[in-house]
């Protein structure tokens, strides 16, 4: 963890094994560098390289191979086998600690080049892999069913998102007792039984002393290793799950045992005044999807969300059109209400989602009275505040925790760890500026039904699941808890201010009958720093904060923190001071000079003579530095706290006006702020701004692979700032532009980042794995006033999907004239654009349409049936899972479909059947001409001909998602055109 951000805990590795074939292209023909597909297990992604012509001193001499864990997030030692099969085998195994700075091994010698024909098999070299992780006996946590009288949960990779709901849940009393009246016996299967897999995880989260998995319930659903470590949606597992619940209840006396707890109704009036027409239907919620951009807070969000909507133009059947006035008020509440709070929006300009992090309040108590049907018997409207689900990161990555009120007190659940947190800890999870953490699901309780959080006894659990229990505790012995220390020391200090990658080691020492002196010669061992030694305890950002005594108990010292500082310091105070010295003319900016322990009061000044030695003078400025952030100390001025202080010339250098880059090479790591002059400012404060909330990226060549490095930059900087650097580290001229694309799977996007938007980088960009490509024929200060737009061209051989580079204000006609431009289309003579939302065709796109504000939207570019040039009627063609509310709920390949004078219904169906796959058993069919969800069943004798207005729709029910032809892609690699 680098210095000037906050350190992070110690990661818990668990075991793992790889075993991969991968058999590489013709061994003549293939590139010097031939990478393998990523191969991916237990959210672990390796690569093996293979160097044909060898590399390193063996170069020309013989095959050299390199193992590379790309996105490696934590170091740890892994055992490795990789062998050729054919007609004769090469083999070689080691081990090797892989870490995010140090991701790759290398075998340089593996195959003689001069005897490269023995080990191919028809030209190819096939290579079987096997990767293997053993950590040390991983240390046992106290159960913090000890200490606060709860227990977390386990995550399994990215489960904390159904951690942090279950733990809403179990703490439902209400639900928890309909979960244990589910009728079981204990004879189910657990790994298809959902029902009685949550049964035997909440039996564990009331009584077990250990954490338990969510292992047995997550292959309930069916999900795999792939499932467990993808963010599913926490609106969508909810639904699930208590859809499953309920089919299990169908057909008992407690059918609506859930539906009691979290179902309310709505109801939708619609008036149009014009024709003196009502409609009023009442709809079922289990939760509320609220607004949270431009909205204060929750009472304002469900404003917004019943306030009376205006339709332009709604057509009342047999009447005409006119204007409508739409309202929706609440009929029935739920026991207990979930609002579930849009963090998460799409940014046109980034091409990706963005993490809403606005501030937004939530009372502790919510009246519902206001937003009422006048006409509703329901009365009780007052609700309390009960659990807060909480998203940590950004749009595409992150961490979920969990907040609950349990007996009138409040507490933390952050996986398998339980706090008990004040009140006013709420309050911060309300997000704002410079936010992360905010809460994104908030639930609320009935104040007249608080019989529904009365605690669940254990003897409310069935027998058969006290069984389970016990057979469980017996299975899983307690061992005897030990704790891992992180430690920091002088000397990673001082590779850190130099701007380098630490890697804290890591002390295992056991909690009980330990002190800390009991660790002095392995900690004097693990840092290289011989005895006497000194030891402190650590701040979030890496610092000495105070001096621990070693008479002290390991149990009690580290209960709070598992970090501690070690020095070489002889100095006798009870202050530690960090002191460095920052120069922006030099090549390493900020360097250590030493650790010093201060009584209270030193003056600031005390420290010049020992600095102006580096400093070659006694004019000197000071600045108290926090993380990213310095203030001006004056000189005067005394030492009252920790924490590190950076001197610098009281004569301001300034950094050069461009930086000559050291000479580039593969697999380096750079930081933005070493190769971009601008972000070299000449004094401390401002410099640090530029180290604020660093990311390590891997940048990757699209082209060929190779010229592939690292990049350091703050996560707040430009997109703009990342391209600068590249373009120094790689001297790239001016007539050439850069373009930067996301990671998907492992591959570059088809779509580049756009520099034109304000978001930061770590708004644009949740992977570590960027890559770049250099494009000729335009200058970078061309190409970023340029919009990308890519539609999808629907071909006989496929589907191309060409990136366009268009200036602003383009039109679909300027799309066309482009595509003819560079021979992707013949002529403009019988194609057209379609603009779609989902799987849904919204309209035929005009040529003088501008497209410039419409990016966010899917455009489909296809020729035109001969049956549909004009004068031909045509109708846009909706596949949907869903006739209650058909727009919203579409599926596969929406489509234009001719409409025929004279056919009757029967005829057109046919065709319909045909065009769209859909089961001739199950499908249904309806049609509408205005924009609402309402519309008709055609009978045997209708004729849509007359019936379907121009911009009418036509719709297919299918009872799920059906199997479409498939399209693919063609063309090879990326294509760019400007």
């Amino acid at each position: 963890m680098q210095f000037l951000h906050k350190t992070q805990s110690f990661i818990p590795q668990e075991p793992y094994t790889i075993h991969s074939e991968w058999e590489t292209p013709d061994f003549k023909t293939m590139p010097d560098q031939q990478p393998s597909p990523c191969i991916k297990e237990y959210n672990h992604f390796w690569k093996l390289v293979v160097f044909k012509k060898g590399n390193g001193a063996e170069k020309g001499k013989s095959v050299s191979i390199f193992l590379m864990h790309p996105q490696c997030k934590f170091a740890h030692e892994v055992s490795y086998q990789i062998k050729t099969i054919g007609p004769k085998s090469a083999s070689f195994e080691g081990s090797w600690v892989f870490s995010p700075m140090l991701n790759n091994q290398g075998i340089e010698k593996f195959i003689p080049l001069n005897e490269i024909d023995d080990y191919l098999n028809n030209g190819k070299l096939k290579f079987d892999i096997t990767i293997k992780f053993d950590p040390p006996q991983p240390a046992t946590k106290i159960s913090c069913r000890e200490s606060v009288g709860l227990v977390g949960l386990t995550n399994l990779g990215a489960t904390c998102y159904l951690n942090s709901m279950l733990q809403c849940l179990f703490h439902t009393p209400a639900f928890r007792r309909a979960v244990y009246d589910m009728p079981t016996d204990g004879t189910e299967d657990v790994k298809t039984s959902i029902a009685y897999s949550l049964q035997r995880l909440f039996t564990l989260m009331q009584m077990s002393p250990l954490t338990p998995s969510t292992q047995e319930l997550t292959t309930s659903f069916g999900w795999g290793i792939t499932d467990q470590f993808s963010q599913h949606d926490v609106q969508e597992f909810l639904r699930v799950l208590v859809d499953n619940l309920e089919k299990k209840l169908k057909k008992t006396d407690k059918k609506d045992a859930f539906a009691n707890i979290f179902r309310g109704k709505t109801t939708n009036k619609l008036f149009v005044e014009k024709f003196d027409y009502k409609d009023d239907h009442k709809e079922e919620f289990y939760d509320i999807e609220l607004v949270v951009r431009n909205n204060r807070d929750l009472v304002q969000a469900i404003r917004e969300y019943t306030k009376a909507e205006v339709i332009d133009e709604y057509k009342v059947e047999n009447k005409g059109v006119s204007q409508a006035i739409k309202t929706t008020k609440f009929w029935q509440l739920p026991n207990v209400l979930h609002f579930l709070l849009q963090r998460f929006e799409y940014n046109p300009m980034g091409n990706g989602m963005i993490k809403v992090n606005d501030r937004f309040e939530f009372p502790d108590e919510l009246d519902m009275k206001e937003f009422m049907d006048p006409e509703s018997e329901d009365k009780d409207t007052v609700y309390d505040l009960f659990g807060v689900l909480i998203h940590i990161g950004f749009a595409n990555a992150g961490h979920y925790e969990a907040m609950m009120k349990i007996e009138g007190n409040w507490y933390l659940f952050n996986d398998d760890e339980v706090t008990k947190v004040p009140e006013s800890t709420v309050r911060t999870t309300f997000g704002g500026e410079n936010t992360y953490g905010s809460a994104y699901f908030v639930t609320y309780v009935r104040r007249s039904q608080k019989d529904l959080m009365t605690a669940v006894l254990d003897s409310e659990i069935p027998d058969h699941l006290h069984k389970y229990l016990d057979e469980y505790i017996k299975e899983h012995t307690w061992k005897s808890p030990e704790t891992n220390i992180e430690v920091h020391s002088d000397i990673l200090l001082a590779e850190e201010l130099a701007g380098k990658a630490v890697e804290y080691p890591v002390l295992t020492v056991p909690l009980k009958g330990y002190k800390v002196k009991d660790c002095l010669s392995s900690l004097s061992a693990l840092t290289n720093i011989k005895q006497p030694i000194q030891l402190f305890t650590v701040d979030i950002y890496g610092i000495p904060e105070s001096p621990i005594q070693l008479s002290q108990d390991v149990q009690k010292q580290f209960s709070k923190s598992s970090k501690l500082f070690v020095s070489s310091t002889t100095d006798k105070g009870t202050i530690p001071v960090v002191v460095g010295f920052y120069d922006p003319s030099q090549n390493q900016a900020v360097s250590y000079l030493f650790t010093s322990v201060v009584e209270q009061g030193t003056k600031v000044c005390n420290f010049i003579s020992k600095v102006s030695a580096t400093a070659k003078t006694i004019k000197l400025l000071a600045f108290k530095v926090r993380g990213c952030s310095a203030s001006k100390l004056d000189l005067e001025s005394t030492i009252n706290a920790p924490g590190l202080i950076l001197f610098q010339h009281a004569e301001k250098k300034s950094a050069p006006k461009s930086i000559t880059c050291q000479e580039f090479k593969p697999g380096n790591t750079y930081r933005s702020i070493d190769v971009v002059p601008e972000l070299r400012n000449s004094t401390v404060d401002v410099f640090l701004a530029g180290l604020e909330d660093p990311l390590t990226f891997s940048l990757t060549n699209v082209t060929n692979h190779e010229h592939n490095f690292k990049l350091t930059i703050s996560a707040k900087g430009h997109i703009s700032t990342m391209i600068k650097s590249i373009r120094s580290i790689l001297k790239i001229p001016n007539d050439k532009a850069v373009l930067l694309f996301r990671s998907e799977n492992g591959s570059a996007s088809e779509v580049p980042i756009s520099c034109s938007t304000n978001a930061n980088i770590r708004q644009l960009i949740s992977s570590t794995d960027v890559f770049y490509l250099i494009h000729p024929g335009i200058s970078q200060s061309e190409i970023e006033t340029q919009l990308f737009f890519q539609p999808d061209i629907i071909t006989d051989t496929g589907i191309k999907s060409p990136v366009l580079l268009m200036p602003k204000d383009f039109t679909a006609g300027d799309v066309f004239t482009k595509l003819i431009k560079k021979n992707i289309i013949g002529n403009k003579s019988g194609w057209r654009m379609l603009m779609l939302e989902g799987c849904r065709i919204v309209k035929v796109v005009p040529d003088d349409s501008k497209l410039e504000n419409m990016l966010t939207k899917k455009f489909r570019i296809e020729k035109i049936p001969s049956d549909q040039l004009p004068p031909a009627k045509t109708v846009r063609v909706t596949l949907s899972t869903l006739p209650s509310n058909p727009r919203n709920n579409t599926t596969g390949i929406p489509f234009i479909f001719t409409l025929i004078k004279g056919e009757k219904f029967p005829e057109t169906k046919k065709r319909l059947l045909e065009q769209s796959s859909a089961d001739p058993e199950k499908a249904r069919f309806g049609y509408t001409n205005d924009t609402s969800n309402k519309h008709k069943s055609p009978k045997d004798d209708d004729e849509l001909f007359d019936l379907i207005e121009t911009n009418g729709m036509l719709y297919i029910f299918v009872p799920g998602e059906i199997k479409t032809k498939n399209f693919h892609k063609s063309g090879n690699g990326f294509q760019i055109y400007n």
